[in-house]
């Protein structure tokens, strides 16, 4: 919600709320730090014990495939949804097509430098 509010601030669309109301989405930049804390206790607590008595090569391998398969399909599902919505976006407010889009995108700007 923090990122839809400063896009649609720049945008000069206004803001989803005043920022004297919601401290959560204009302090939103914080969820971040708070994320991170937490799941530094999460792992923590649910991998002590296992690393604890050491790491072996085949838990490892096992421990990256299975998050590889848990996350990935997600992250691919989701960034085609992303892709279809901002397209769609594009197409419905034509206020968010200010060409800010194909300047950044554009192929010339894509091209690896070495």
């Amino acid at each position: 919600m923090f990122h839809i509010d400063v896009c649609l601030f720049y945008r000069e669309m206004g803001n989803l709320l005043p920022k004297t109301s919601s401290g959560l989405i204009a302090n939103g930049y914080l969820w971040v730090d708070f994320f991170f804390i937490l799941s530094g206790f999460v792992i923590h607590h649910a991998y002590a014990e296992r690393l604890g008595a050491g790491i072996r090569w085949r838990a490892t391998a096992s421990y990256y495939r299975s998050r590889f398969l848990r996350i990935y399909p997600l992250h691919l599902a989701l960034t085609l949804l992303l892709i279809v919505a901002v397209i769609a976006a594009g197409s419905a407010w034509p206020g968010l097509r200010d060409g800010s889009w194909d300047a950044f995108f554009k192929p010339s700007r894509c091209r690896p430098t070495f």
